[in-house]
């Protein structure tokens, strides 16, 4: 499932075991992750708003690897707690922006120390085209464990050629596309390597049942 405005969302992901392609001859590796995450606003006027953020991701892994430079074990657990706050502003000319700051860990030992400990940023301007349907997406991030340690800006036209389909054409390059009421499928591509493919099918409010690939990148302190 995921966050609704003031509601917590949670997700579980299974990776089956498989061989360890370098590092450690024989030894395979397998890992189930679990997020929780939360979003809700705690202040609104018209035309602002402010949001509070929080998540919180473990990966639980099951493997005898080590690690190829130190030769330590692989570690059994590894998390990823995040908190943040975005502040939204839609102009009068229908403009909207917006712009966030997380501050979190990612490590073995969350918070342990200094250089266990990141701090982030987003920001965004969305520029609404003439047909008032579509989008021009102009956006600016920047995370200490992301692909690339430097800010990675973006800019896409997102396209809404029926109520039922989107695809955002440049970087964020995604679709989505629901053929039914209950089932979403899902397409993303952000650079260098984070793909992301899935199918999220509703069983009830609040609950979902997904499945699909994911190919992506994550960095620990």
């Amino acid at each position: 499932g995921g966050p609704g405005m003031g509601g917590p969302g949670y997700a579980a992901t299974w990776y089956p075991s498989r061989p360890v392609t370098s590092g450690s001859p024989g030894a395979n590796l397998g890992l189930v992750t679990e997020n929780l995450s939360v979003a809700a606003p705690i202040w609104k006027d018209t035309g602002d708003a402010i949001m509070f953020m929080a998540s919180v991701r473990n990966s639980s892994f099951n493997t005898d690897a080590t690690l190829p430079d130190s030769h330590h074990p692989f570690p059994k657990e590894l998390w990823n707690i995040s908190f943040g706050m975005n502040y939204l502003h839609k102009f009068d000319n229908g403009w909207t922006a917006g712009i966030g700051l997380n501050f979190g860990s990612a490590s073995d030992k969350p918070f342990y120390g200094i250089k266990e400990m990141n701090v982030g940023f987003n920001a965004f301007l969305q520029v609404p085209v003439w047909n008032e349907r579509d989008w021009w997406k102009f956006s600016l991030m920047y995370s200490p464990v992301g692909n690339l340690n430097f800010p990675i800006p973006g800019v896409a036209y997102v396209w809404n050629p029926r109520e039922d389909l989107q695809v955002s054409i440049g970087l964020p390059l995604s679709v989505k596309w629901k053929p039914s009421e209950d089932l979403t499928i899902n397409l993303m591509y952000v650079p260098l390597t984070n793909v992301n493919a899935r199918a999220t099918y509703r069983l009830a409010d609040g609950l979902f049942l997904f499945g699909g690939f994911q190919w992506a990148q994550q960095a620990y302190r």
